[in-house]
């Protein structure tokens, strides 16, 4: 996933749903979106969505 740290990697495990990985110096941070219902989550794009949760999570981890 360019643009998100130094290396990040998204995919969606059949059991627990979708997952990205991403680390950026000496962050390191895995995210999982666990659908409750998979009729709504399939209408969500949840790469944008993890993606957009970790650029928010790195952002704040970064600020003094």
């Amino acid at each position: 996933m360019p643009g998100l740290g130094q290396h990040a990697t998204a995919y969606t495990d059949p059991t627990t749903g979708p997952h990205l990985l991403a680390y950026d110096g000496n962050l390191y941070l895995s995210v999982a979106l666990i659908p409750v219902n998979s009729a709504v989550t399939e209408q969500v794009d949840t790469q944008r969505l993890l993606a957009a949760c970790a650029r928010d999570v790195f952002t704040t981890l970064r600020q003094p």
